[in-house]
């Protein structure tokens, strides 16, 4: 088609050209006379309806294809017209060129332009589905690990506070997917169409009925309200409903905080954290709060629970006090995270691991000081009683202050741990109360520790 219009202009214009030299040649004045066709009455047809393209806006190309397709046996060519100042994707003006043989004056087109998908990125919904299952390239883009298969919402018999918990899961999604996708939160969100379902696959249209799945699509004809992409597919999620996170804790007030680095923004909501946990039992093992916000100065910080965690997320706001100790800041910290070590333990197959042998051997002077020194320590000091004098009496650090006596009848009640059938790994944590029972030191975190 293209190769017919192409021929049909040139011979018109070449008919045209012949005629006007025939006319030239009988002409007593010897004046041209002018067959141009003026661009707006020749133009008869000016919506052009839906047009798409491979850029942001129309080319000149573009519109006079739409304008041949609208105006039968026209013959428009992109080399007759030029735009006429700025044009839109919804309307432009074209200006005949001076040197169009056919075409003189303008014309004015409304049109409805959008990016051809061939050229669009296309984006399925169904990512949504493996970002809640864990799977494929969702595991890439989830935000965390909690409740895996489901989305937690706070009400399942509420159908606007799922879309609400869904609308809040999808933009943790996004946020996490910019490296992949830059979409916006709010665009897809009025794209999407929700079916709520009971454990039947009944729909659920109003109201106080458990749901139990929600199905999401596009709704049809805004596959492309994203620039750049279009959007497909379907989205399966089952639901489960958040338990209430205020039965979790009782104490809000936790007292004196010496921070460990009031200049970390990460360090600072770790301890506020730890110490809201040592201060709730209940969340003593909880792995997943997160703090919303804080200000040192006043005293006050709102702790949450992370999207998609066990609790709803309704924060609650905490009060503390910063300390004012000289050594603010100057803390020693002893966290197992940063420890990852072979030790020779002198344990046989059938032997038993228990706290009194793990302890008795890790806390030995011998033992201790190679133990205790790979942790972290930013206070300028031992952790143990004597501990100097084993490591570096040249050392400029200041001999530590805990009694390795003490420490060792502490260990099975600040401490756990477990030991793999084959006698070979030991998984050892330190508990919330060790935080802060030891006066200038903090200790806690996680490790596994290999045995030779």
């Amino acid at each position: 088609m293209k190769k017919l219009l192409s021929f049909l202009a040139a011979f018109s214009m070449v008919a045209t050209s012949s005629a006007t030299v025939i006319s030239c040649g009988n002409s007593e004045g010897g004046e041209q006379s002018s067959t141009k066709k003026d661009l707006a009455t020749a133009v008869k047809e000016k919506n052009l309806g839906s047009i798409k393209g491979s850029n942001e806006k129309p080319t000149v190309d573009d519109i006079v294809k739409a304008i041949n397709a609208k105006n039968k046996d026209l013959n428009l060519t992109k080399e007759d017209v030029k735009f006429s100042g700025e044009w839109t994707i919804k309307k432009a003006k074209l200006q005949a060129n001076e040197t169009s043989k056919n075409f003189s004056g303008s014309v004015e087109v409304n049109y409805e332009y959008s990016v051809s998908n061939a050229q669009r990125t296309p984006f399925d919904i169904g990512l949504v589905s493996q970002v809640i299952d864990n799977k494929d390239l969702g595991k890439l883009v989830r935000p965390n690990s909690f409740n895996e298969g489901y989305l937690m919402v706070s009400d399942i018999k509420n159908r606007e506070k799922i879309h609400n918990d869904l609308d809040r899961f999808i933009r943790a999604v996004l946020e996490k997917a910019k490296g992949y996708y830059d979409i916006d939160a709010d665009t897809i969100m009025k794209m999407i169409q929700v079916e709520y379902k009971d454990k039947d696959g009944n729909i659920i249209s109003e109201d106080n009925k458990e749901i139990t799945t929600i199905r999401g699509t596009i709704i049809p004809g805004h596959e492309d309200d994203i620039d750049g992409f279009h959007v497909t597919g379907e989205v399966n999620i089952k639901i489960k409903q958040y338990a209430s996170f205020k039965e979790q804790y009782d104490v809000t007030n936790l007292g004196d905080i010496l921070f460990t680095d009031v200049n970390d923004k990460y360090l600072i909501e770790n301890d506020l954290i730890t110490a809201f946990k040592s201060k709730n039992e209940k969340l003593s093992s909880f792995e997943q709060l997160e703090i919303r916000e804080y200000d040192l100065e006043k005293g006050q910080a709102k702790i949450g629970v992370q999207i998609n965690g066990d609790y709803d997320q309704n924060p609650v706001s905490i009060s503390f006090n910063k300390s004012n100790k000289p050594e603010e800041g100057k803390i020693g910290k002893f966290n197992l995270d940063e420890f990852k070590g072979v030790i020779n333990m002198p344990f046989s197959q059938e032997q038993e691991v228990n706290a009194e042998s793990l302890s008795d051997y890790l806390n030995t002077v011998d033992n201790a000081m190679e133990f205790w020194q790979s942790f972290v320590s930013n206070s300028g000091k031992y952790f143990f009683i004597g501990q100097k004098s084993q490591e570096s009496e040249a050392s400029s650090a200041k001999d530590g202050t805990v009694d390795l006596a003490q420490f060792k009848k502490d260990f099975a009640g600040i401490a756990d741990f477990s030991v793999n059938q084959e006698n070979t790994e030991i998984t050892l944590s330190f508990k919330t109360t060790a935080l802060n029972k030891y006066s200038g030191y903090q200790i806690s975190g996680k490790t596994v520790i290999e045995i030779e």
